[in-house]
């Protein structure tokens, strides 16, 4: 009994339900097949297992399924203790029986009886001994050790050893038991079997934040050093989420708050499927950001020569309508006419051409189109599409376009005369033809004699073809400068003159040669002669000279011979009115007679070779040798008698040969037409 009563205040049993319970119980290994030790106390009544009733006073209820048994007030240390109470009942269903209160170990006292043991539940603990406890002698052998486990110490104390004294029994534990528990996981210095008692948790341990949501819920908790408490989360909230998949850094419990996405989502983006038009994907990206749209495909400008659906607007893009009006490249005719086909006319041709690049087409400009035009009185060709050549002459082209005739013709188109021509001019802007102006006809014009030209067309220069130089006179008449030379005058029969023609009187003129005798004349000049004055001709020789190289013989001013009875009249005669500057001098130099100004002398001189035998006077200077050097033949004859002019070089003042008038007021001196002279020559006139 002694035995017993030993060993029941160690059967207590150590509550694993939290480190917060500051109670001490104690657990026997007794205690699995006995009900829950009863309360030890000083004397008391036993109670109900309420905690907190007085010492020894109750009995620890059975606690229900699953449940703790309640626990007995602790008794007080005695001598001589009283009945301690029961212990409550075990719980059922694995449950611990109730606890007795730890109590000081008593000399005496009656030992409770232990609860009933609930369905596998761990028997009621009693109240642990003090350590040091002794068994009955005999027990062990002196000299024997054991672990203080094997005599039913727990905690720090079971680490111990006893040895066996001599007398037979178990001596104290080498390790006693200290006040109280550190917070060192597994501390039971108190070695009532229940570690770390007094500690929130121990030194070290870690546990996921309590109560914590989102990414604190990933944090932990350490337990402090002095084992007190739990340190806050490792992981505190955050101002805000981030994107990333299922961040919750505020803690929250509502991840990613304020995104717009979540990093690596995904969403179909860009355009439908329809034509060449694909959708694509956009992930979301950091910071919550959809990013680009890739693997679309979107919309191409219309092509009009393509069969697909380029601007994805479910029709193919080559479907005709008001934007693709036309197949690009293809034709068709344009501006067509009912005269198509007739002369010019036809139709034009238009082509399909593309715009904007291809996203439109239309129809190009209208071209080669040919309508009926004017008629052209110039083209061989039908303008005017009426099936005939439009340079036909009628009555609308009367004439070939740029064709000339002549017009306007003279009688004879001589000299200067002749006809003009016009030209076929287009009329009503080439519509018609017709006949132009006449232009470049020339008729007949006075004959001026200082002019080379027929201006009076009757096929003879107005200033003749040969002999001396023409000068013109202020009465509108011409007369050669010199005396004709026997160079001219035979340039002239070199071309074998013809002897008809001749004017009456020379019929019996069946020569122009000079007289042969009269050259061999012992005055007449012999050699070098070709510039002296033609001498040994008769007045017909000089007449038909004159007319060959389209002169006169001088003879009066109206035309025609000097009437002889007016043979020194200013107004009648041009030889006359020349030699005396117009009546203004008797001699052709001047008022008085000069041996040295003329030619006078032996024989003849080469024409105009004294300078001073000519007139001083304004329009008649440049006629020379109007007096000497040889009398010259005048158309003025009274019968066969003919006028000779100006005396001779034999000649001096006082034969009275030498002035203009010959010397008499009324008749020059004469000379037979048929009879020619080694002192006599001749000059011309215009006619």
């Amino acid at each position: 009994m002694k035995r017993a009563l030993f060993w029941l205040p160690l059967l207590a049993l150590l509550d694993l339900s939290g480190c917060g319970d500051s109670e001490r119980t104690f657990r026997t290994r007794e205690s699995d097949e006995t009900g829950g030790g009863g309360g030890q106390s000083n004397g008391g009544t036993p109670g109900t297992s309420t905690v907190g009733n007085d010492p020894g006073a109750g009995k620890g209820g059975g606690g229900a399924d699953s449940g703790k048994g309640g626990m007995s007030a602790a008794p007080s240390a005695g001598t001589g203790g009283g009945q301690p109470a029961d212990g409550g009942d075990g719980g059922e269903d694995s449950s611990d029986g109730g606890d007795d209160g730890a109590g000081t170990v008593s000399t005496g006292g009656v030992t409770g009886n232990g609860g009933t043991a609930g369905d596998s539940g761990t028997g009621a603990m009693a109240g642990a001994p003090e350590p040091g406890g002794h068994d009955e002698p005999g027990e062990c052998s002196p000299g024997d050790t054991r672990s203080c486990a094997e005599a039913g110490l727990m905690g720090a104390c079971a680490e111990g050893t006893q040895a066996c004294g001599d007398d037979g029994t178990w001596g104290e534990c080498s390790i006693t038991p200290e006040d109280e528990d550190t917070c060192e996981a597994g501390n039971d210095a108190n070695c009532n079997g229940e570690a770390n008692e007094g500690c929130v948790c121990t030194i070290g341990a870690t546990r996921p934040c309590v109560g914590a949501l989102g990414n604190c819920a990933q944090g932990m908790e350490t337990c402090l050093s002095d084992g007190s408490g739990w340190s806050e989360c490792s992981i505190q909230p955050e101002a805000e989420d981030s994107c990333a998949p299922g961040d919750d850094a505020n803690c929250n419990g509502q991840p990613n708050e304020g995104c717009p996405c979540v990093e690596g989502d995904t969403q179909p983006c860009g355009p439908p499927t329809v034509g060449i038009c694909r959708s694509g994907t956009s992930t979301c990206g950091p910071g919550g950001v959809w990013g680009d749209c890739v693997g679309q495909k979107t919309a191409m400008p219309r092509d009009c020569t393509s069969s697909a659906d380029n601007d994805c607007d479910g029709v193919p893009d080559d479907t005709l309508d008001d934007v693709c009006k036309c197949e690009i490249g293809a034709k068709e005719a344009c501006n067509t006419h009912p005269q198509d086909g007739v002369g010019i006319c036809k139709a034009g041709s238009r082509t399909c051409v593309a715009m904007q690049g291809g996203s439109a087409s239309d129809w190009g400009s209208c071209t080669g189109a040919q309508g009926p035009k004017a008629r052209n009185c110039a083209s061989s060709q039908d303008n005017d599409c009426d099936g005939l050549p439009d340079n036909r002459i009628d009555n609308v082209c009367k004439c070939q376009i740029g064709a000339t005739e002549a017009c306007n013709r003279p009688p004879r188109e001589v000299g200067i005369c002749k006809a003009g021509s016009r030209t076929c001019v287009a009329t009503q802007n080439g519509a018609g033809s017709d006949w132009g102006s006449c232009v470049g006809s020339q008729g007949p014009k006075t004959a001026d004699c200082s002019s080379s030209l027929d201006n009076d067309c009757d096929g003879v220069p107005d200033g003749g073809t040969g002999g001396p130089a023409f000068v013109k006179v202020p009465e509108g008449y011409c007369i050669d400068s010199t005396e004709v030379t026997r160079a001219q005058y035979q340039a002239w029969l070199d071309t074998n003159p013809s002897k008809a023609g001749q004017p009456v009187g020379c019929d019996k003129n069946d020569t122009f040669q000079p007289d042969a005798t009269c050259l061999k004349g012992t005055n007449v000049c012999q050699t070098g002669c070709s510039q002296h004055p033609q001498v040994c001709i008769d007045w017909c020789d000089a007449y038909a000279y004159c007319q060959a190289v389209g002169k006169r013989l001088c003879g009066s001013i109206g035309g025609g011979y000097v009437d002889a009875a007016r043979g020194n009249d200013i107004t009648a005669s041009q030889w006359y009115n020349a030699c005396t500057s117009h009546g203004r001098h008797p001699y052709p130099y001047g008022d008085t007679f000069d041996y040295d100004f003329c030619s006078l002398g032996a024989s003849t001189a080469p024409v105009a070779s004294h300078d001073e035998c000519q007139s001083k006077v304004n329009g008649y200077r440049g006629i020379y040798d109007l007096s000497g050097n040889v009398q010259e033949w005048e158309d003025a004859c009274n019968g066969d008698n003919c006028f000779v002019r100006g005396g001779w070089y034999y000649d001096d003042d006082r034969s009275q040969g030498l002035p203009c008038n010959g010397g008499s007021q009324t008749a020059p001196r004469t000379q037979d037409r048929m009879s020619p002279g080694m002192g006599t020559g001749f000059r011309c006139c215009s006619r």
